[in-house]
């Protein structure tokens, strides 16, 4: 039979878990400030943060949808666009840290 000794250090699996639950509290606090927002006079919603407006911008072939801060002064944490059309495009990467899937 083991028995689990506790000491001041935790181990890395402790701190591991600890991380984690935070990564996870910080995650659940973050969804709930969200707001849902409509997408122009689509059906669908996007739920943003209530300090962020989505940015309409009509192309030849669809919509392009921008959720961007209402303070334009104020530093972006995050910011990212949708594209409603009839015309597939690929995005060149431009960086790193662009994902394709």
């Amino acid at each position: 039979m083991s028995y689990l000794v506790k000491t001041k250090k935790k181990s890395i699996l402790e701190q591991k878990a600890i991380n984690d639950s935070l990564r996870l509290n910080d995650i659940e606090t973050f969804k709930k400030e969200l707001v849902p927002s409509q997408l122009s006079t689509t059906d669908f919603y996007l739920s943003i943060p209530e300090d962020y407006i989505i940015d309409t911008k009509p192309t030849p072939h669809g919509t392009n949808f921008y959720f961007v801060k209402k303070d334009t002064i104020s530093s972006m944490d995050y910011y990212g666009g949708l594209y409603f059309g009839y015309q597939p495009n690929d995005f060149k990467i431009t960086d790193g840290t662009c994902k394709t899937s």
